[in-house]
């Protein structure tokens, strides 16, 4: 896990790999908010993570898919995760 700052704002985010330390990475940093893994049986077939990335009013959730290579934002305000593509994701975002 790495931090990053876009204008002024840090973030802490993963970049989902589909691997078995990936998926144990992305595991630890999604914790509750960590639903399933899954990958087609073909030869062209990415792997997804199914992720919560934010409590809707009335309790229930929205549910987002990450694709491999996509960043998954943890918000340092609300405790709420935001996935991006990793192209969207390096031309925002530096290293700290």
């Amino acid at each position: 896990m790495t931090e990053y700052r876009r204008k002024q704002e840090s973030i802490t985010a993963i970049q989902f790999i589909y691997s078995h330390k990936g998926i144990k990475q992305l595991k630890e940093f999604c914790s509750d908010k960590f639903i399933a893994v899954s990958n087609q049986r073909h030869i062209y077939a990415v792997g997804e993570a199914s992720i919560k990335t934010n409590e809707l009013f009335g309790g229930g959730f929205n549910v987002e898919i990450a694709k491999d290579s996509d960043y998954i934002i943890k918000s340092s305000w609300a405790g709420c995760l935001t996935i991006v593509s990793e192209a969207e994701f390096k031309s925002n975002y530096e290293a700290v």
